[in-house]
């Protein structure tokens, strides 16, 4: 009996605990919710170093991983091959000058004297011959000399005509060829000559290969990521050839992939942090730079993933310097709000209208509302709200 009557108090003082009010303080409180990513560590600038020409290493002044600054010596190559290639468009350059000055004084060039000459002595024979038929008409005419005679020079005088004719067309002819056309084509020659001229000596200036940039030292890889001997003296190399790599020590990205249900979370420059066991006194801060749209998809495999990348800001005076290839932790910062109002889900509620709504008091001496809020965001450790002040909150179920 004793028992019975324990247990049916027991039991009724429960009931009214749970029927009375249970209101809790909300105020502004910094709120945050983060994904974790890992992630590979790779320069972000990465420069390759290729054969400006066909020829063999003299010189290899660098080792794999040695740290360079801009301007410090690489390699160097030999110039040989291009010797040949470079006297021959000297020759060509001296060559289309030549003929653009003889263009350009054409008209006193020995083929226009010439012509003159002709011409000059072309009208002289004509003026002869007209003479001579002039003083034979009037010897004609007394009977002195015979008409066969008179035919003879009047023949002499039309040859001497032709001959005119033919020394003027030749003048103009040999004229023409220091005309304007010819001109502009010596003029585009030249222009050419210099221009494979400036090439092959500007070639020949790049035997020598300097870092354009502050970095590291590495070697080329080949289209199936395997790494390739380092450069050595005396390999030959084609223009174009990849001779090593310098990997930027200044910034660094970061790659990591996403799960598909994740990737919605997330926008380009969101705040991330990174780190890594190897450096458990630093943290790097970055921003998403990039997601891409094409999925990782493996056949065989239930759901896909996408690349993600991230810039991150290191290496300043006295920070702690990433290794290439390192891999590190991700946090990505998906939400943040420095004065959040976060409510717990049995605290909120839906009315007849279908709005979101919380039994509100601005103090314990203040009478309930019913107050409407607009949910922001879902979270672990709450739901965030807006439209709402600080003050209290009563838990659904729990009545005054």
């Amino acid at each position: 009996m004793i028992l019975a009557v324990i247990g049916w108090r027991l039991s009724s003082s429960d009931e009214a605990v749970n029927h009375e009010p249970i209101w809790r303080y909300v105020k502004p409180t910094p709120v945050e919710s983060h994904l974790i990513l890992m992630a590979r560590l790779q320069a972000q600038a990465q420069y390759s170093v290729n054969a400006p020409f066909e020829s063999h290493i003299t010189r290899v002044a660098v080792r794999e991983g040695d740290q360079v600054k801009k301007g410090d010596v690489l390699l160097e190559l030999s110039t040989v091959s291009q010797q040949i290639p470079f006297r021959d468009a000297q020759a060509q350059w001296l060559k289309a000058r030549q003929d653009l000055q003889r263009v350009q004084n054409w008209s006193d060039s020995t083929e226009v004297t010439s012509a003159r000459r002709s011409l000059q002595g072309a009208e002289i024979s004509v003026r002869s011959a007209t003479q001579k038929v002039k003083e034979a008409k009037p010897l004609f005419h007394a009977g002195i000399i015979p008409r066969m005679e008179l035919d003879v020079l009047r023949e002499e005088e039309e040859n001497r005509k032709l001959d005119l004719q033919a020394a003027q067309q030749t003048l103009a002819v040999v004229m023409a060829q220091g005309g304007a056309q010819n001109l502009e084509m010596a003029e585009l020659e030249l222009r050419n000559a210099e221009q494979k001229l400036q090439e092959l000596r500007d070639r020949q200036s790049k035997s020598i290969l300097y870092a354009m940039n502050d970095g590291y030292v590495i070697g080329v890889r080949n289209g199936n990521k395997e790494k390739m001997p380092f450069a050595q003296e005396g390999q030959q190399v084609s223009l174009g050839d990849p001779l090593l790599m310098l990997v930027g020590i200044a910034r660094f990205n970061a790659q990591a992939r996403v799960d598909e249900s994740d990737v919605e979370t997330l926008r380009p420059g969101m705040s991330a942090t990174l780190s890594n066991d190897a450096y458990p006194d630093t943290q790097w801060t970055g921003k998403l730079r990039a997601i891409s749209p094409q999925a990782n998809y493996i056949e065989g495999q239930a759901g896909t993933t996408y690349d993600v990348s991230f810039d991150i800001d290191c290496c300043r005076k006295g920070e702690a310097v990433p290794r290439l290839g390192m891999s590190a932790m991700v946090k990505v910062t998906t939400f943040s709000n420095p004065a959040g109002m976060v409510l717990q889900p049995d605290e909120i509620t839906q009315d007849e209208q279908g709005r979101t709504t919380i039994l509100y008091r601005r103090d314990l001496q203040s009478p309930p509302v019913r107050q409407s809020v607009e949910i922001v965001k879902s979270l672990p450790q709450g739901v965030v709200v807006k439209n709402m002040s600080e003050g209290y909150v009563q838990k659904i179920g729990a009545s005054p």
